[in-house]
């Protein structure tokens, strides 16, 4: 919050996955990584600073580079897949989607830059899906969970998606993935099953 004189406060938001999640992360003692919107230059370190009071690492990027990753392809994009809403997805995301790799392998290397070589690393969300498999990539003893906290939609919805095996292989190299209902969780082991060739046994996949 900017006030009246320039000088910038820094409080928690009244809502979102970050706020749910706040006991959890202070009685863990955990840091938070997050992107706390667009932030000129000549303010990041202060930003950072009073950030770091709530235990929040934040991960800056170039304004046009957020427009793309967030609000044209995560937003654009995955959110209508991920909802079913075929009828709402653009043509060309080609851009966008290079785009979306860049900064998921700039949250993971902002991850693995703070975390200690045995703490547990949860992504939430489907901003973050190849953070799993980058994470994996650098780090392949890494505690990983991930949480999609929208819905995951019939494989025969979710292989509309040109870049369907990417995500998928993405999310899947996390230890553990949690999503809303056990009928969301069906559908992602059977897009695994049917996208990627993967076995399934139970709640297990194995690829």
């Amino acid at each position: 919050v900017t006030q009246s004189d320039g000088t910038i406060d820094v409080v928690p938001s009244a809502g979102g996955v970050a706020t749910a999640l706040r006991e959890v992360q202070l009685a863990s003692n955990a840091s938070w990584l997050g992107w706390p919107g667009d932030v000129p230059l000549d303010r990041r370190a202060e930003i950072a600073d009073k950030l770091a009071q709530l235990g929040a690492l934040p991960v800056f990027l170039p304004e046009e580079e957020s427009r793309g990753f967030y609000e044209r392809f995560s937003t654009g994009v995955i959110w209508p897949l991920l909802h079913g809403n075929l009828d709402k997805l653009p043509l060309g995301a080609e851009h966008d989607y290079r785009t979306y790799i860049s900064i998921n392998q700039r949250f993971a290397d902002h991850t693995l830059q703070s975390a200690q070589p045995d703490e547990l690393i949860w992504i939430h969300d489907f901003q973050l899906c190849l953070v799993p498999g980058e994470i994996r990539r650098r780090a392949p003893d890494a505690a990983i969970g991930f949480f999609l906290h929208v819905p995951f939609p019939p494989d025969d919805v979710f292989r509309v998606l040109p870049w369907r095996r990417e995500l998928l292989m993405g999310i899947l190299a996390a230890d553990l993935v949690g999503l809303h209902t056990v009928g969301f969780a069906q559908h992602l082991k059977e897009s695994a099953a049917s996208l990627l060739g993967a076995r399934v046994e139970g709640d297990r996949v194995f690829f």
